[in-house]
């Protein structure tokens, strides 16, 4: 596991892992004013209760014109360029991205395949992971939000975010 939280720092604004998304969303507008502030933020080991531990997350933040990925490591905060607009944790994020590169030839575009084992729409996306590890999910979730059409009004963007995310959300047991 590449993320690590650290104890209280005197010099930062010390925030814990489950506290960052609201802390970030109380006090400022837009991810580029994140970008400027994450320099003075430190994410701390504080557990949320004595009984639950705190989790290594991974932290995407987006407005209207980008998306970052937010990741505290053993070298400090570290912060992506999120073109890809999805996330899973680990591994980190800079891994699901060279990750990607196996998949480059999936596309949306029909194929003609004919063999007697394939005869169905979709056929593109073969290779396409299937299992529920970190690294199929976000190739998953990547391939199936770059496929989906653009949303007309705020309805059918709710309802495609959830489609994606059913689409790798992992079964009980």
């Amino acid at each position: 596991n590449n993320c690590i939280y650290f104890n209280p720092h005197k010099l930062k604004t010390n925030i814990a892992s489950f506290e960052l998304i609201l802390y970030l969303l109380m006090k400022y507008r837009n991810v580029n004013q994140i970008k400027k502030a994450l320099h003075k933020i430190n994410i701390t080991n504080d557990d949320f209760l004595k009984n639950l531990s705190n989790s290594p997350l991974h932290f995407m933040v987006s407005d209207l014109n980008e998306c970052i990925v937010i990741e505290q490591t053993k070298e400090g905060l570290k912060l992506y360029e999120n073109t890809y607009n999805v996330l899973t944790n680990n591994p980190p994020f800079e891994l699901q991205t060279k990750n990607l590169s196996k998949y480059k030839d999936l596309t949306n575009e029909f194929k003609n395949i004919s063999s007697e084992i394939y005869f169905s729409n979709g056929l593109s996306l073969v290779g396409l992971p299937g299992d529920y590890s970190s690294m199929s999910r976000f190739v998953k979730a990547y391939y199936i939000n770059l496929f989906t059409p653009i949303s007309k009004t705020n309805k059918e963007s709710i309802i495609n975010y959830f489609n994606v995310l059913n689409s790798v959300s992992m079964p009980l047991g």
